[in-house]
Formats: C-alpha cells, structure tokens, sequence
C-alpha cells in the first residue's frame, strides 16, 4: 500500500471515527498518517458545551483551518502521500478562493478518495467551492446510500461506491450473553435507548409523549418499569410519570455499555430532504448490539431494518406506541428479534468487511 494521509475532523467525531478512523488508527504510522482538523481535546470542549459564542466558534474554525493548512504542508515537504482521504470536508462552510486555489493545487498529482455519510450539501456544510474541487479531483467518492449519490452531479455517478456506516468494536463482543443477561431482567423492567447528538435530540423529544403512553399501558398491564437511556451531549429536562429518563453523557464506551443494557433501540426521524440523507447509524449500532430497532420509515432506515424481523418500520403515532408495547410484553418475540438482529448485521454490516473494502480501495482504486 502506498502512503495514504486521512483527513478527518477529530477522531472524538462519530463520523470521522465510524466511516475511517476505527479501520486505520492502528496501522503502521510510515503507511498512513491521520490528519485532524480539531485536537480530541479541543471537540470534547466544544461540543459539549450547552451554549456556544461567537468567540467559541471562530477560535474553532481558526483552528480547524491552521491545521489543515499544517498537515497540506506536512505532506508536501516530509510525508509525501500519494493517496488522499477527506471525510466530509476539508474547510467547514467556508471555502473562499484563496483557500480553494491552495486545495486544488495541493490534490494535483495525488489520488483522492472522498467519504461523506451525510448530507453536507443541503446542510451547506461544504461550500460550493470545495464541492466542485472534489468532486472533479476525487477518484472515488464513497457514501452510505442512493440517496447521497443523487446529490452529486451525474457526471460523477460512475465514481461512487455505496458503503454504509459500521462499528468494527462491536464485532467482537459476545451478543449472546448480552441478550441472555437482558432476558432476565425482561420481566420486571424494559430499557429503551437512544443514541444521537444535541442537533438530533429534538427527534426524540417529539415522540416522548407517545413513549410516555405506551409505558403507562405496559405498567398498568405487567406492572414493569420503563426507562429510557438518552445517550447524547445535552439532557433532556422533561419529566413523565411512567418514564424514567437517564440522561447519560455521550462517548463511545458510554454507548456501548448501555446498549449492552438495553432492549429496545429507538431511531426517530422527520421525513424531510436531509434526514432521507441520514446513514441510519443508530439502527446499524443497535443490531450489531442485538437490540430490537423501532425506526421511522424515512430514507436509508428501510436498507436497515427488516420490518417485523429485527424490529420495525414505523409510520405514524400511533404504530410507534404499539411498536413499543409489543416489544415490551412479548417476551419470545423480542428474543427472535434480538437474534435476528446480529444475524442481519453480520449480513450487511459486518466491519471487517467494510475494513477489508477500504485496504483495498488503497491499494487499488478500481474497486
């Protein structure tokens, strides 16, 4: 494999860390060097802050700028790569020409390979500018769906390679005992989850009225508790009678370990022009948790969940609250569907795979 240099944005991103940075953080650093925008340090302070200034904002832009311009340099005087991976984008939402003129002549005479799993470009978070750069400049662009592709111009359809969202750490861990372990709590109380981010968080707060009377008809009819995990760098402040809610901190291992806890996955969205765009990433982690998945019916969902196998597809109110009702009292059901869950992941989603894909593209573009 030739030298490879992988731009990222941090790896404390969930983006950067599940489309790139799990496959090659431990590859030999003469191979491939892993260029981030924004230190760890520096994403965990400013991504978990509640409120965000101007101040906040330009010292992380002015940062993210100085370094990418750092490691252009880098790998033109001491590294010398000849293959280029960009996740998403080298310069967030501004791009002027300057900036523009030294990207293009810093990608000249290199192979570019660029990632996105989201849609950046309604979003604006990559100008026109860069869009056009490397939309020209990249070899191959690699992104989690059709839908992702129909955002690019035609011309580069025949440079897109479709590969969805993964987690490589969860492939070894042993799903069965987790789902023998939430067996036995079954009867007494069920445990709900979501994993997201603050942008994402009004999603969930839309359907926690619904959440609220599917459990006070589970608790009047079986008598369990009901408690759902909000995973995620902001709390939710509302409180229900027969719902607890445990705000928990979002990081990797924190999701990971109350996933292994929990026995429903919940992955809501709004049926608009950029959520049709979303990776269903959420959905992806919770079968390869063996956790039963309640989805909305929107975009990239339906390649995720098999309705009625290892979860549900859900349109509507009414259809979550009885979702969330089957799956909290039928026992073999929910059992089946955990199963079946990892079985599927391991079908389409299995990581090794997705990291064997990625060696190769390296190694030969003409993938």
């Amino acid at each position: 494999m030739e030298k490879v240099i992988l731009y990222i944005k941090s790896k404390e991103d969930p983006s950067s860390y599940y489309r790139l940075y799990q496959y090659f953080y431990n590859v030999s650093k003469k191979k491939i060097k892993i260029a981030e925008s924004i230190p760890a340090w520096l994403y965990r302070w400013y991504y978990d802050k509640s409120h965000r200034g101007y101040l906040e904002v330009f010292l992380l832009a002015t940062i993210s700028i100085v370094r990418t311009l750092f490691f252009f340099l880098y790998d033109c005087l001491i590294f010398h790569a000849k293959i280029v991976v960009v996740n998403r984008r080298f310069f967030a939402r501004r791009c002027p020409k300057i900036l523009g003129l030294i990207l293009a002549r810093y990608l000249k005479r290199k192979r570019v390979i660029w990632d996105f799993d989201d849609n950046i470009i309604l979003d604006q978070e990559i100008t026109k500018r860069e869009k056009q750069i490397l939309q020209q400049m990249a070899e191959k662009i690699v992104v989690t769906g059709e839908y992702l592709r129909s955002t690019l111009e035609k011309e580069v359809w025949e440079k897109v390679i479709l590969l969805p969202t993964t987690d490589l750490r969860l492939e070894r861990e042993n799903i069965s005992d987790w789902i023998k372990r939430r067996e036995q709590l079954y009867d007494h109380k069920i445990r709900l989850i979501w994993i997201g981010s603050r942008a994402n968080l009004p999603e969930l707060e839309t359907i926690l009225p619904i959440i609220e009377k599917a459990a006070e008809k589970i608790s009047i009819e079986t008598n369990k508790q009901i408690f759902l995990y909000c995973v995620c760098n902001e709390k939710i402040t509302q409180t229900f009678s027969n719902i607890r809610i445990i705000n928990i901190l979002w990081s990797r291992e924190k999701a990971v370990k109350y996933m292994k806890q929990s026995h429903i996955g919940l992955m809501p969205l709004k049926d608009t022009p950029y959520t049709r765009g979303k990776a269903g990433f959420k959905g992806v982690q919770y079968l390869s948790a063996g956790i039963p998945t309640i989805a909305s019916d929107v975009g990239f969902n339906h390649k995720v969940v098999i309705n009625g196998t290892d979860g549900f597809l859900v349109s509507g109110n009414e259809a979550l609250k009885e979702a969330i009702i089957r799956l909290s009292t039928e026992k073999i059901l929910w059992k089946q569907m955990a199963c079946q869950g990892r079985k599927d992941w391991e079908k389409k989603f299995l990581a090794s795979r997705h990291r064997n894909f990625w060696i190769n593209l390296m190694c030969n573009t003409n993938v």
